[in-house]
């Protein structure tokens, strides 16, 4: 995801059936937040179809996400 122009940064925490990514859109693309949004998902629902796929772009998730994936490692 960190690929896609339009994203900022991400971060990705899974489990056996479930998948939380949270992520930081650039500023100017701020405007198409649905449609970015559901392509996400989208892509992912087609890279791990076995997966709940949780889908955020908010701030406070994107960070305690981070602090998560931090103390898994």
């Amino acid at each position: 995801m960190k690929a896609r122009k339009e994203i900022r940064d991400a971060v990705a925490v899974n489990t056996k059936n479930k998948l939380l990514l949270a992520y930081q859109v650039k500023q100017m693309d701020r405007f198409r937040m649905r449609q970015i949004e559901k392509d996400v998902k989208q892509q992912l629902e087609l890279l791990f179809p076995d997966h709940d796929i949780i889908v955020s772009s908010d701030l406070k998730l994107f960070w305690k996400t981070d602090e998560l994936r931090g103390k898994m490692q």
